[in-house]
């Protein structure tokens, strides 16, 4: 999962860091890579994207920029995809102008 996501950041600009241990995730967003300046807005936008496509996440960490990701524990490869994908269409609808 850390893979796939790290991918994904790879894609999209506004993604800051992406860290964790096992399945608890931090997916950092910032309105500017270089600077790691955090969008607090940017990261409700995501998570209210996310939970139309039935994926619930919260922010997290001192700036209200970290998505929380935390897959229950019947979480399976599989799942990985779908994931991924929802997470990667919510940032790009949010990161339109």
């Amino acid at each position: 999962l850390l893979s796939e996501l790290s991918k994904l950041a790879e894609r999209h600009e506004c993604v800051g860091d992406v860290r964790g241990a096992g399945l608890f995730i931090g997916f950092e967003l910032v309105s500017d890579r270089q600077q790691q300046t955090p969008d607090k807005a940017l990261a409700l936008d995501v998570t209210e994207k996310l939970r139309q496509q039935r994926v619930l996440t919260s922010v997290a960490g001192p700036f209200g920029n970290v998505l929380k990701l935390r897959p229950p524990l019947a979480f399976q490869t599989q799942d990985i995809d779908w994931l991924v994908g929802a997470l990667d269409q919510a940032l790009s609808d949010c990161s339109k102008p």
